[in-house]
C-alpha cells in the first residue's frame, strides 16, 4: 500500500508522488498494489483540505495504474465530508508530546 500526503514536500504533485512511489518500489523490490490518500495538515485539516486533494489522488491513480483503496481523515473531519468514491477511514490525531522549535 502506497500512502501519500500531497501536503508534504516530496509529494506535492501526482508526478512527484509517482516518482517517490517508484523509488520505494525499486529500493524494496516490492510493487505497490493500491494507494491510500492520507493528505492532511494535522490539526489544521478541514473537509476542504481533503476535497482539494481528490484531483491529485485521481491523477496519481491514473498515472500509476493503481486503485485508490481509501482516504483517511480525522473522525470529526470525516463526519463533515460528503460521500466520496472511496471509503474514508476515520482516525484520531495523536497528542503532541513535544513541539519542534522554529529556526
Amino acid at each position: 500500500v502506497f500512502v501519500v500526503n500531497f501536503y508534504r514536500p516530496l509529494t506535492q504533485t501526482p508526478e512527484a508522488a509517482l516518482e517517490i512511489m517508484q523509488e520505494i518500489e525499486q529500493a524494496c523490490g516490492i510493487r505497490f498494489n493500491c494507494i491510500v490518500n492520507n493528505s492532511n495538515l494535522g490539526e489544521l485539516t478541514d473537509p476542504q483540505v481533503i476535497l482539494d486533494s481528490i484531483s491529485y489522488i485521481e491523477k496519481l491513480c491514473s498515472l500509476s495504474g493503481l486503485p485508490l483503496w481509501m482516504h483517511t481523515a480525522e473522525e470529526n473531519v470525516k463526519n463533515q465530508l460528503p460521500e466520496l468514491t472511496a471509503p474514508v477511514l476515520g482516525m484520531t490525531l495523536q497528542e503532541k508530546y513535544f513541539a519542534v522549535p522554529s529556526l
